[in-house]
């Protein structure tokens, strides 16, 4: 899905955080032109552990954790 700008997508977080579920964001990878992908994931009320220890696992099974944090300032530095 592609999203015009910042509020196109911020729409969709917002929704979620209203809810009052508890939600997770962790890295999902990067696309083949090197753009980080997210992903947010949504548990169902009072699930937080569940939720904690089912990000920790996709994360594991991504193999992301190697390439995070960016650093920003990387892409200058080398300018």
């Amino acid at each position: 899905m592609r999203f015009e700008g910042y509020m196109g997508w911020l729409v969709l977080t917002y929704a979620v955080t209203v809810t009052g579920c508890p939600v997770f964001a962790l890295p999902g990878g990067f696309t083949s032109s090197g753009l980080p992908v997210g992903l947010q994931l949504v548990g169902p009320p009072r699930s937080e552990a569940r939720l904690i220890s089912m990000a920790a696992h996709i994360e594991a099974l991504l193999d992301v954790k190697p390439g995070t944090p960016i650093d920003p300032r990387a892409e200058a530095v080398r300018k």
